[in-house]
């Protein structure tokens, strides 16, 4: 319970509400609505499974893995980090219209470089 505890923590504080701003940015105006509406039914969807097959996982008569399952989640976590690492681009201090230009001139892993014109 208690790791259960940290875990609700540290997502809330970190990873849950900067994924909700960097999709509002990350998508191009033109198809910003339709991104943000299919990123926040894509995270229903993946809450949903996670939360169906974490008691399968955890229980005797199925998965068996017990607190083992929270090295399923920090695994996962940690590509998470990877990707966004090398996949999100930077984009701090920029308006939309910027990240749009940016998007288009450079790759997300140069993007910290790109200088607003």
């Amino acid at each position: 319970i208690v790791f259960t505890c940290f875990y609700i923590f540290f997502f809330a504080s970190t990873w849950g509400p900067a994924a909700w701003v960097v999709i509002g940015e990350i998508f191009p105006l033109p198809i910003r609505a339709k991104g943000v509406a299919l990123s926040t039914a894509s995270n229903w969807f993946w809450n949903f499974i996670i939360g169906f097959i974490t008691p399968y996982m955890v229980d005797e008569s199925y998965g068996n893995l017990k607190a083992k399952v929270f090295f399923v989640w920090g695994a996962t976590c940690s590509a998470c980090v990877v990707s966004a690492y090398f996949l999100v681009p930077e984009t701090k201090g920029l308006s939309l219209e910027q990240v749009d230009r940016m998007l288009e001139e450079t790759t997300p892993r140069t993007s910290s470089k790109w200088v607003p014109h």
